[in-house]
Parts: C-alpha cells; sequence; structure tokens
C-alpha cells in the first residue's frame, strides 16, 4: 500500500488548506509527546503507508515526537527533536512527510526529480506541472493521490506533495500537459520554518537506480 492523501476531502477546508496547507502562519494549540503505545500505534500505521524498513529507521532514531494540533483545524503535526516529521493532514490518517524527513531518510517516499530550476515556481506558490518534471524513474505504476517527494536538479528535497494522475493515466497525457504534483508542503514554508531551516544529514541514503 502507498500513502495516498485525500485532496477531495481537504477541499472543505479550502481557506485553510489549499493543497499546499502551509502558505499561511500555523497556530499550535494542544500538545502531547507520544507515549509508548502511541508511538506503536503510529508507526504501525505509516510502514502501511511508506517504507516500513526506512519508517522503523526514523522511529530508533526519534526518541522523542510530540503531537501538536493545529487550531481551527484537525490537522496533527508531528515533531521530533529538531523538525517536523509527519502532517496529518485531516486527523484521519491522511499522513505525509516533512521535506526535512524526505531528505534525511530518503527512501521514504517515491521521488521526482525536477528540470533545473522549477523549485523557484513551487516556492511562489504553484503546482507541479508536467513539463517541469526530468525523470520519474523511481515511480512506477504510481496512483492519483500518491504522495511523493520532490528533488531539484541538486538532489536536495524541496517540497512533498500528492500526484495529480496516475501512471495509466499518463501514458494517454499524449501532450505532456496539466498537473504532475499537487504541492502539500515545500521548503521555506511555515511547516519549514518550525525546523532548524536548513537540511539535516543524511541519515538514509536513496538506493542507486539501475540502468
Amino acid at each position: 500500500m502507498v500513502a495516498q492523501f485525500k485532496l477531495v476531502v481537504l477541499s472543505i477546508f479550502f481557506d485553510y488548506i489549499s493543497f499546499n496547507m502551509f502558505k499561511k502562519p500555523v497556530k499550535i494549540g494542544a500538545q502531547n509527546q507520544l507515549s509508548g503505545k502511541d508511538r506503536k500505534t503510529i508507526r504501525n500505521k505509516l510502514v502501511k503507508q511508506f517504507d516500513a524498513d526506512t519508517i522503523e529507521t526514523v522511529f530508533g532514531k526519534h526518541d522523542k515526537i510530540t503531537c501538536n494540533k493545529v487550531s481551527g483545524s484537525k490537522m496533527l503535526i508531528y515533531i521530533g527533536e529538531d523538525y517536523p516529521l509527519f502532517v496529518d493532514g485531516t486527523g484521519k490518517e491522511d499522513f505525509f512527510p516533512s521535506t526535512y524527513l524526505c531528505h534525511a531518510y530518503q527512501p521514504l517516499a517515491k521521488t521526482i526529480t525536477l528540470n533545473e530550476g522549477v523549485e523557484s515556481y513551487i516556492f511562489n506558490g504553484a503546482n507541479l506541472m508536467w513539463p517541469g518534471v526530468h525523470d520519474i524513474s523511481t515511480l512506477g505504476d504510481f496512483q492519483k493521490d500518491q504522495v511523493v517527494s520532490i528533488r531539484n536538479s541538486k538532489g536536495f528535497t524541496v517540497a512533498v506533495g500528492a500526484m495529480g494522475c496516475s501512471f495509466d493515466e499518463l501514458k494517454k497525457n499524449a501532450d505532456g500537459s496539466g498537473v504532475a504534483v499537487y504541492i502539500l508542503h515545500y521548503k521555506g514554508d511555515r511547516l519549514w520554518d518550525m525546523g532548524s531551516k536548513q537540511y539535516p544529514e543524511v541519515i538514509v541514503e536513496a538506493p542507486e537506480v539501475k540502468a
């Protein structure tokens, strides 16, 4: 199973969550550190949606994880010692990882690589369009709404989003137009601001793609 983000569900929160969920300031309400039981529950949910071995490594490396509820919404942000780890955008297990986590634990989610300079459009609030995509070789037979990480031409994770179509739909897209990924979070937004604002050390490198 792969992580899929329910964009239709989120449309009911359009004023606060408009796909790119962290353009506006985020006010945190209730906070609590995850207990051992809570950690196990969340981990078991995440291993069904992301790379299981990588999730186990993440939880082994992060002893303290805090659940932060966003005021005025059902959004939950799970924050480690140094940076945000995951977001549950609806409070209903619609998880996606932060750019920090995707950079540090690279096999966590499937990855799209951008053409040079395309990240500037994402940083200005645009979704990723197909003409800006350089490589999707690691995606395989992807599904619509599948959560993916996005790397720039230099290999840095710059955003996280949900696929705008399935692989089968892409094959029918003769002119290569349309939305490739709906951006949920990018480097420099309000979620990024909750962390160190610097890329963390790479803990698990992405596997080499065989030619």
